[in-house]
């Protein structure tokens, strides 16, 4: 179900909320937050977080047309391909 972004904006959503409105679940939601994919705020004396909806609304935008699962599956490849390269043991090119 397409999510009307103008009523997203001037809002505040806890992670569950934000799950729904992603169509994702709220451990999801966490992972993106953790990962810096998405924006949320933790007030110091709480320990959930706030997503507001103008940061919604960036997230869904931010893609330009990627569904949120593509966007999401491209972030664990290319993090999967770091891992890879970070085991990889470097070479010297020695000349011939």
């Amino acid at each position: 179900m397409p999510v009307d972004l103008d009523s997203l904006l001037g809002k505040a959503y806890s992670v569950e909320e934000a799950a729904g409105i992603l169509s994702i679940s709220a451990e999801a939601v966490r992972r993106l937050i953790r990962r810096k994919l998405l924006k949320a705020v933790r007030p110091e004396a709480r320990r959930n977080y706030t997503i507001l909806g103008e940061d919604l609304v960036l997230y869904l935008t931010a893609g330009k047309g990627t569904s949120t699962m593509a966007a999401i599956e491209a972030h664990r490849v290319k993090a999967r391909l770091g891992k890879v390269l970070a085991k990889a043991k470097p070479r010297t090119i020695t000349e011939a």
